[in-house]
C-alpha cells in the first residue's frame, strides 16, 4: 500500500490494512504467506480425489514456490523484508524492482526519455498481466487494481484458490 494514496484513508489506525503499512509488519505477513503456500502446496500435491481440479501444470508451478508481489515503486524496501521472510520458508520472491531491472535491460535501446515516461505503465501493465494469469492471486480488497484482475481472473475461472490480503495481517487488536 502506498501510504500517500491509500494511506491517507487511514487517519491514525494502526490496525488491519492500516497497521499492515507499518515497520515489520513485512515480516509477519511473509510468515501467514509462507503458512498458506505450504498448506495449498500439500493440499494440491497429496490430494489425489477425484474433486481435486488443479491441472497438473499448476501444481508443478505452485511446487517451484515462486511468487510475485505487485507493489508501488516507494514498497519496494518493505518487499525486501517480505522476500527475506518468504525466502526463510525456500518460497523465492520476485517484484517490481526485479521486473524494473529486467525491463531497463530488455527496453535499453528505447529512447530514455520514453522509456522514462512510460515505464511505470510498463510495470503496471506487466504485473497486471502476472498477477491475471497466475496459480493464485492475493489481492487487495479496495483497490480497483486488483478489482481489475480480479474480474478477469473470474472470467476465466481461474479465481478458485484466490484469497483477499487481509488474510495474511497480524490479528487485529481487541477492543
Amino acid at each position: 500500500y502506498d501510504p500517500n494514496d491509500f494511506g491517507k484513508h487511514c487517519h491514525g489506525n494502526t490496525h488491519g490494512i492500516c497497521g499492515a503499512m507499518q515497520d515489520g509488519i513485512p515480516t509477519l505477513v511473509g510468515k501467514n504467506i509462507a503458512r498458506f503456500v505450504q498448506k495449498l502446496v500439500e493440499k494440491n500435491t497429496n490430494d489425489k480425489s477425484p474433486e481435486s481440479s488443479m491441472p497438473d501444470h499448476l501444481k508443478t508451478m505452485l511446487m517451484h514456490k515462486i511468487i510475485y508481489i505487485a507493489a508501488p515503486t516507494n514498497q519496494w524496501p518493505k518487499m525486501e523484508e517480505m522476500k527475506k521472510s518468504l525466502k526463510k520458508s525456500d518460497i523465492d520472491v520476485v517484484y517490481g524492482r526485479d521486473l524494473d531491472n529486467f525491463l531497463r535491460k530488455r527496453y535499453s535501446k528505447c529512447p530514455e526519455d520514453t522509456l522514462h515516461d512510460e515505464l511505470h505503465d510498463f510495470l503496471s501493465l506487466t504485473e497486471m498481466e502476472l498477477c491475471s494469469t497466475s496459480t493464485v492471486f492475493i489481492y487487495s480488497g479496495g483497490s480497483s487494481w486488483s478489482r481489475n484482475i480480479n474480474m478477469e481472473r473470474q472470467a476465466k475461472r481461474m479465481h478458485r484458490w484466490d484469497q483477499p490480503n487481509s488474510w495474511f495481517l497480524p490479528a487485529s487488536p481487541k477492543g
